[in-house]
């Protein structure tokens, strides 16, 4: 959603020329297409299979995006508006749900007890 709605703010930044606007939205597209298959695929193993490697890849992902986010709002390079807004809901809602994979009632279903007392 956040990629439909900065589209033109990313398209202002490519040089006029059509080939390079041709690819660049290409490669916009295709790493968005890529990028949500990949989120899909781990919360998929996660949900479904119980794949605790998928949880922390998805824990380490959530980190660096944070983060990166931070990072960005301190450099005040941080989207504002709905766009800023949409992102930090995005944010805090992976947030929440990377913490619910830690609560203690998770860890039967990724198969260690050793986790239950984590977050608890």
């Amino acid at each position: 959603m956040n990629t439909a709605l900065a589209m033109g703010m990313i398209e202002a930044l490519v040089p006029a020329d059509a080939g390079l606007r041709a690819i660049s939205s290409t490669l916009l597209v295709g790493g968005t297409i890529l990028s949500v298959g990949v989120s899909l695929l781990l919360w998929y193993l996660v949900a479904r299979r119980g794949s605790n490697i998928a949880r922390w890849v998805l824990t380490a992902l959530v980190v660096i995006g944070v983060v990166l986010g931070v990072l960005s709002g301190l450099s005040g390079s941080y989207p504002t508006g709905l766009l800023g807004a949409l992102g930090a809901l995005n944010s805090a809602l992976q947030v929440l749900a990377i913490w619910c994979l830690f609560r203690p009632d998770a860890a039967a279903w990724f198969g260690s007890a050793d986790d239950a007392d984590t977050f608890a």
